[in-house]
């Protein structure tokens, strides 16, 4: 199971994170030079802590940024698969097509707007 762009999960994987179950590991992969926790993350955290997830708890986010240089993007990508996150989350029209060009792995992706 997964997590949609729209931030909605299924029951089962939600269930399991209230039982103190599995920790999820989300990447997260930006593009712009500005700091990586865009109001575009912090806004999907805020919806996961509905859904009864919390940074440090049942959830470790990993912040990749491309800090302006698009062309780190593909390597950042593959460093995410490499630490088998649940999810890649992207900010930027080039993240996501580094996140899509990345080497396959069992990790969604996941995009905002940005």
């Amino acid at each position: 199971a997964g997590i949609d762009h729209l931030g909605r999960q299924p029951l089962p994987l939600a269930a399991e994170a209230q039982r103190g179950g599995k920790v999820y590991r989300i990447g997260y992969l930006s593009e712009p030079v500005s700091d990586p926790r865009s109001p575009y993350l912090g806004a999907f955290l805020g919806g996961m802590r509905t859904l009864g997830y919390t940074e440090g708890e049942n959830l470790v986010i990993e912040l990749r940024s491309a800090h302006g240089n698009p062309g780190a993007l593909p390597d950042l990508a593959t460093g995410l698969t490499r630490l088998r996150v649940d999810v890649i989350l992207t900010a930027g029209d080039r993240a996501v097509r580094a996140a899509q060009g990345r080497p396959r792995s069992s990790a969604a992706r996941v995009q905002t707007a940005a």
